[in-house]
């Protein structure tokens, strides 16, 4: 009787370790867009977002995210649905995630250090790192 309690405890001990056992988090995942156009396309739209922020009226905000969120789909040739399901697939696995947005991160503190320069430097007028130029800044109100 004492054996079969023994076994019984141990197997579900076991169980219980092998239930705990960490989940797989993947560094690396794939998706339809490669992580270094993923990179290319979240920098631009955190670059919008701040377009859009900087919009003093607020009944202008709709149409101009619209436009820039278009202006971004089409310069990077993807959809709206293909980023999204890419981010998706990020947001299952975490530390994929982390790194994408520290390649983001580092890429928009890159543009910020290079406009700054331009602005100290007034040597070239500022332009907008979404499709040069093609797009206003928006005025510093």
């Amino acid at each position: 009787m004492k054996r079969k309690i023994i076994l019984f405890a141990l197997f579900y001990s076991l169980l219980f370790f092998a239930a705990c056992k960490k989940k797989q988090n993947p560094a690396v995942v794939s998706t339809k867009i490669p992580e270094t156009e993923l990179v290319s396309i979240l920098t631009d739209v955190h670059l919008a977002e701040s377009m859009i922020n900087a919009t003093i009226e607020i009944n202008k905000r709709d149409s101009l995210a619209q436009a820039l969120y278009s202006k971004i789909y089409i310069m990077h040739k993807v959809t709206a649905a293909d980023v999204n399901a890419s981010i998706n697939t990020y947001l299952h696995a975490p530390l994929a995630a982390r790194g994408l947005y520290e390649k983001i991160a580092a890429r928009l503190s890159l543009l910020d250090s290079e406009f700054q320069a331009q602005a100290t430097n007034q040597q070239t007028p500022l332009v907008n790192p979404i499709n040069q130029n093609q797009l206003p800044l928006p005025s510093a109100k």
